[in-house]
């Protein structure tokens, strides 16, 4: 399983704006702002969202599998 590098879990504390994106099986593209993420200890990232926010990209991660994470600290604008 991919794991985070280890200077970006060094600077995920910091980072408070998460947008989580995915595409439908026929590539169209769905985008929302999530409430949070967590940094798990094997490595992998739990992102919340309520599914008002985000249903067709909740739909599309469904039927995909797949998904993109944005995280930022507006502060730094590190991304």
């Amino acid at each position: 399983m991919p794991t985070l590098p280890a200077d970006w879990i060094g600077h995920f504390p910091g980072l408070t704006s998460y947008r989580l994106a995915a595409c439908d099986p026929a590539g169209r593209p769905s985008i929302c702002r999530a409430l949070a993420a967590q940094l798990l200890a094997d490595g992998r990232v739990r992102v919340l969202l309520t599914g008002d926010a985000g249903p067709r990209v909740l739909d599309a991660i469904r039927a995909t599998g797949q998904v993109a994470v944005l995280m930022v600290s507006p502060e730094t604008n590190r991304t």
